[in-house]
């Protein structure tokens, strides 16, 4: 079936870019970003969460003091971000314009250069008879200095549902076959959090405690977030089947990560750590999917649980 792009406009981000191949839309936003703020499969719901108020923001002195803005608005869906994560320059207030072109796919959205000299570009490429789309994030150095960077994509989720990635199960005894990466404010006994010997679960609760992240090293490539009686799924490189020492990803080691608050979850893919020089640019491809679930899905933490993400064989 052919890509049809329409106009819209959506509460906060304002005018967008909706395109569609029958199976999949997603919205882009055009007036600020961009993000992809809405992604809708068959007669669902909007997956992705939107902070309609703009009430989910970050502040601090030096974003005003180098860019002139109060805050960081998260506007909720999808963005590009790049790590290591630091102030000002992550958090770039990105609420210019954005150019956009259609492509017989789909479309490229290419925000401002930034002040800093990084171009950031998203595409998006639609698949022709499947509710799937591929995602391809490109960072471009042009800054007259040497930058090491990964990319990094992050998709908040709406509130309500249960991020899930899959365990490794490389066989390798007595050496170490995986990592999971805590953060500072992490409480381990934390309800929303479980694992067992084949995934890792993470639950969005809107009355949760705090913020809970974590990051894997993953070699299955791929993490999801079930809501209803569909799931969200986000493929991306998995890491080599090497010694974790070596592993060249961001975060000791992540290319797969997950956040969640009270307000969203998010499901995030890294690429591996890259040195750009002047000119030069760096790539992270996600293919994203959503899966018509068959069934009540289980409770987590349960093997029935496990048995029923085995069959959907991922």
């Amino acid at each position: 079936m052919a890509v049809t792009i329409t106009k819209g406009s959506i509460k906060p981000v304002g005018s967008c870019v909706i395109i569609s191949n029958g199976f999949i839309e997603a919205a882009v936003s055009v007036e600020v970003g961009p993000r992809i703020i809405s992604l809708r499969a068959g007669n669902g719901e909007n997956l992705f969460y939107v902070d309609e108020e703009k009430g989910f923001f970050s502040v601090d002195e030096s974003l005003k003091t180098s860019y002139g803005k109060d805050c960081y608005y998260f506007f909720g869906g999808h963005r590009l971000w790049t790590t290591p994560e630091v102030f000002p320059e992550t958090y770039y207030p990105d609420e210019d314009p954005v150019e956009w072109e259609q492509t017989a796919q789909g479309a490229i959205f290419t925000p401002p250069v930034r002040p800093e000299g990084l171009a950031h570009k998203i595409e998006l490429r639609f698949a022709e008879d499947s509710a799937a789309i591929e995602v391809i994030h490109t960072v471009t150095n042009r800054s007259e200095e040497t930058r090491q960077l990964a990319l990094w994509g992050i998709t908040q989720m709406r509130k309500g549902g249960i991020g899930v990635t899959p365990q490794n199960d490389r066989q390798c005894a007595p050496l170490a076959n995986r990592l999971m990466v805590h953060w500072p404010y992490n409480d381990l006994n934390d309800p929303r959090f479980r694992t067992s010997m084949k995934y890792v679960t993470l639950r969005q609760d809107i009355y949760g405690d705090g913020s809970f992240k974590y990051g894997i090293n993953s070699e299955k490539g791929w993490g999801g977030y079930i809501y209803g009686r569909q799931m969200f799924v986000k493929r991306f490189a998995a890491t080599p089947a090497q010694s974790i020492e070596a592993l060249p990803y961001p975060d000791y080691g992540c290319n797969f990560e997950s956040y969640t608050d009270r307000r969203a979850l998010e499901v995030e893919a890294l690429s591996e750590l890259l040195t750009l020089k002047p000119g030069e640019c760096g790539q992270h491809v996600e293919n994203w999917s959503v899966i018509e679930l068959p069934g009540e899905v289980p409770a987590i933490h349960t093997p029935e649980f496990d048995a029923y993400i085995d069959a959907l064989n991922i």
